[in-house]
């Protein structure tokens, strides 16, 4: 049986956070 690892990284400095917020670019709002 084989194993498999995944790592999964993202660069967020083009984001100004997580949940999406008015005048910003977010990963949630990306996502959507």
């Amino acid at each position: 049986m084989a194993n498999w690892r995944f790592t999964i990284a993202y660069d967020g400095t083009a984001y100004a956070g997580w949940q999406i917020q008015p005048d910003s670019q977010t990963v949630q709002g990306c996502l959507h």
